[in-house]
Order: C-alpha cells, then structure tokens, then sequence
C-alpha cells in the first residue's frame, strides 16, 4: 500500500471513530437530549427623559368658583367653565442622545388613566390630530361624587431630527396641527433646543441643500408616531441619527355636577404612565 492510501486510511479512521464517539447507544431504542441556545441583546438606545412641566401644577390648584357661576344644562346638570386657565402643559419628553438608527425600544407610548379607562395620548393609537376628550372622576373627603367628573381636552404632538436618503431633516416650526398647535409647538422646540441636536446638525440648520422641513402630507413625515402613517418616526429602521421629543397640554378645563350633588371642596388626578416599544 502507498503513502496516499496510508494516509485516506489514517484520515478515514479518525473521523470513523470521531463520529461513533458522538453516538449514544441505545439498547432500548430511546433517546433524550437537548440543543441549548444563547445570545445577548445589547441595548445601546439613548435614554428618555420626562417632565411634568414645573409651573403647571400651581395653575390648576384653586379652581374656585361660586355656586351661582355654574351654568345649568338642558339634563339638569351643572357646568363650571375653568377655561380662564388657558392651555396647561402636561407631560413632555425628549431623547437626551441620538440613536444610530431608527427600531425598537425608541418611540413612548404616553397614557392617561381617566374615569373611562386607559387612553393612549401619543403612540400608535392615539387621536388623529392629537386631541383627546378626557373625563375624570371628581372626589370629596376621598369619596367619589356621584355624577361628577372634571372634563378637559388633552392635546398632543411629537417631533424629531433624523438623517434621512441623505439629508438632514429637522422641523423649524409646528404647522398643520390645528387645535394641538401648542403641544406641537413645545414638542419642536423640545428638539430645536436640546444639545443632541446641536451637536450633531451644527451647521446644518442654515443649509438649503443639506435640509428640508417636513409637513404632515411628505413622504418621511418626522414625527414620532402620525396617525395616518404610522410607520414613520422613531420606528423606521432606514433613518440615521435619530431624536425625538414629544408634549401634551389640557386645556378646555370644566368641572361637571348634579345640580343636588355639588362638591364643595373637590379633587381630580390625570395619572400618566410612559413606556418604550
């Protein structure tokens, strides 16, 4: 016999006996075993953060009225019209750093609890154009007043900068959004202001070949969640560079009663509840 031969010999022997190795018998003809598997999903995201805004608590306090400013309604119930307090910004956030790309675990999604239920103010299901009808209950000494609520309008918009097929887009003003003009509003300049952005489109802002300004109708609409096209946003994996921002105000603020069943001291809490998806 040649070397060539010796060797395939030699060769086809260690792989033979390799492979019988790997072999359990089984007298029986029963077998059990197992393939595990294992991975790390690293989150590398930039972190949310959140604010009630700070001077609004203090204008919602001392909603006081007299019993002959109530305005009785055709069912016989009672309306106090707080609307003098304006437009109260909520809960507003922003992204303190840019993600690399657009995907999972980026875009908030902001719920209130009210009297009706959970309500999904910015996300996926939220209004189209951003208003929600919002009822609370209303209590007294800790106890619910029957056929007593505290009504308002909630108001959302959100906001963001992106690389986008080349260009840098960012808002420069909120347009197009109607009666949420003032949480849209706040929503851009949450973006406008914030260091991520400055740092990453300085120079950029005043360039007319490097920019453009998205209204609601464009294709790669930026906002975080549009309620007519929800896939654009924070969500759209071909966007580079992302940052986003979101806010919410209440406004239209009317306390609602039983003409018998007036509170004489009362209380309301609007809960808010963020998670990422």
């Amino acid at each position: 016999m040649n070397k060539s031969k010796l060797a395939l010999s030699a060769i086809a022997l260690v792989v033979s006996s390799a492979s019988v190795y790997a072999f359990t018998e089984s007298p029986n003809g029963t077998f059990q075993g197992s393939l595990d598997f294992n991975g790390v999903i690293t989150n590398t995201n930039p972190i949310w953060a959140y604010q009630i805004e700070p001077t609004s608590p203090a204008r919602v306090k001392d909603l006081n009225a007299q019993l002959n400013e109530g305005q009785i309604q055709s069912d016989g119930s009672i309306v106090f019209d707080f609307s003098r307090v304006g437009t109260v910004p909520f809960v507003e956030g922003y992204m303190k750093g840019a993600a690399v790309q657009g995907g999972v675990g980026l875009s908030p999604v902001v719920t209130v609890l009210t009297s009706t239920g959970d309500i999904e103010v910015v996300g996926p299901n939220m209004a189209k154009e951003g208003i929600h009808n919002i009822s609370l209950n209303i209590e007294e000494n800790g106890i619910r007043v029957p056929n007593a609520s505290l009504e308002m309008k909630l108001s959302s918009g959100t906001s963001g900068a992106a690389t986008y097929n080349g260009q840098y887009f960012w808002p420069e003003s909120a347009v197009n959004y109607g009666v949420a003009q003032s949480a849209m509003s706040r929503a851009v300049n949450l973006v406008l202001g914030s260091e991520p952005f400055a740092a990453i489109y300085a120079g950029k802002q005043n360039s007319a070949a490097a920019s453009k300004v998205l209204n609601p109708a464009d294709e790669g609409t930026w906002t975080i969640y549009d309620p007519s096209n929800v896939g654009y946003g924070l969500t759209r994996t071909e966007y580079r560079n992302v940052f986003g921002a979101f806010a919410t105000t209440v406004s239209h603020i009317q306390l609602h009663a039983s003409v018998n069943s007036v509170p004489d001291t009362w209380y309301a809490t609007l809960p808010v509840n963020i998670v990422l998806q």
